[in-house]
């Protein structure tokens, strides 16, 4: 069966060149995550004001009308219909839904992360965790990009609010396909992106450690 074919801002496919080498830089940059290097409190210490946090998102998603493995199965089948997203395999935990998102511009490496709770809570709801981050400051269509960004782990970088649009996405996959979710913003990236009643998606915990970065 073909892979997906990754495709740019405009709906076209990429370079084919770029795909092949963000592809086969996606395995050592998912495992190195240089990205997620740089600590709050080390950022904090050097009065940097970009921390790990800014390319960074987790949503908690309580689901109703469906069931865990449903929930799994439905991402792992349906996520690449909403862009770039390309699953990875887990055949020893099916509802740990592992996927990498390459941005439709030079293939940046986004990785996401949703775990699905094995067991309903008593309402019957399904409750599940998701997690978004930029991979490395160097886009994975760069050869050696996970080097590259790993000998840079301290550059400052944002995520412009991405992340957090990758988990929508896919949250609004669920919903399209029949399922209610009820999401709560643990952590939105670098920029305050309004819910849908126009409330900044920043938790008050969010708020102090921002606050504590900027300062």
């Amino acid at each position: 069966m073909p892979g997906l074919i990754f495709k740019d801002l405009d709906g076209k496919p990429v370079n084919p060149a770029s795909q092949w080498i963000a592809e086969q830089n996606a395995p050592l940059y998912d495992l190195l995550r240089p990205g997620m290097w740089m600590g709050d409190s080390v950022t904090h210490a050097l009065h940097w004001k970009v921390s790990r946090r800014a390319r960074f998102a987790h949503c908690r998603w309580i689901l109703k009308g469906t069931e865990p493995a449903s929930v799994a199965r439905l991402l792992i089948d349906k996520a690449k219909t909403k862009g770039n997203f390309v699953v990875v395999p887990n055949p020893s935990n099916p509802l740990k839904v592992h996927i990498r998102f390459y941005t439709p511009l030079l293939q940046w490496l986004d990785i996401i992360d949703i775990d699905v709770t094995p067991t309903p809570r008593a309402s019957g709801e399904v409750e599940a965790t998701a997690h978004s981050f930029s991979a490395g400051l160097c886009p994975a269509s760069c050869p050696c990009a996970p080097l590259i960004s790993a000998a840079n782990f301290f550059a400052p970088f944002k995520d412009h609010g991405k992340n957090l649009l990758h988990l929508r996405q896919l949250k609004n996959l669920l919903i399209e396909n029949g399922i209610e979710v009820e999401e709560v913003v643990e952590w939105s990236g670098s920029k305050r992106v309004p819910d849908e009643h126009g409330a900044h998606t920043l938790s008050e915990e969010a708020y102090a450690i921002l606050k504590m970065v900027r300062e």
